[in-house]
């Protein structure tokens, strides 16, 4: 992922090695506390966008930006929580959690993000067993 971007951090939980932020405005508000956060370090230190992928999903596609990237949001249409968030975002998410709104698929529509088909199979790696399946 890394070779994607000008910058890696993880959100929400420490991870040896890299990068980690807290969630955004508090914690324990999963995947989209961690995009508030990664969106307001983006914004804060003057870049564009965040492109954001759960830790546990494989295989990351080599060619994210370019198939999500854009003016506008863009998510894969089953993987949703991997996406292309412009930083003209960070504002209008971090409104949306603090006046309570905590579903996905709400915030997806509110920021009209476009649904991007992934071009291969993506898996959910959560226990060990998870490696040994085909996606």
């Amino acid at each position: 992922m890394g070779e994607q971007t000008e910058r890696l951090v993880v959100c929400g939980r420490g991870w040896e090695r890299i990068e980690c932020i807290e969630d955004r405005p508090r914690a324990g508000l999963g995947p989209l506390g961690g995009l508030n956060a990664a969106l307001y370090l983006a914004n804060c230190g003057g870049y564009d966008a965040v492109l954001c992928v759960p830790v546990d999903v494989l295989p990351v596609p080599r060619d994210l930006y370019e198939l999500l990237g854009g003016d506008e949001p863009g998510v894969f249409e089953t993987q949703y929580l991997i996406g292309f968030w412009p930083t003209f975002c960070a504002k209008p998410l971090d409104d949306f959690l603090r006046n309570g709104g905590r579903a996905v698929h709400d915030w997806l529509d509110l920021a009209n993000a476009r649904r991007v088909v992934e071009p291969v199979a993506l898996t959910n790696i959560n226990r060990p067993s998870d490696l040994k399946r085909k996606p």
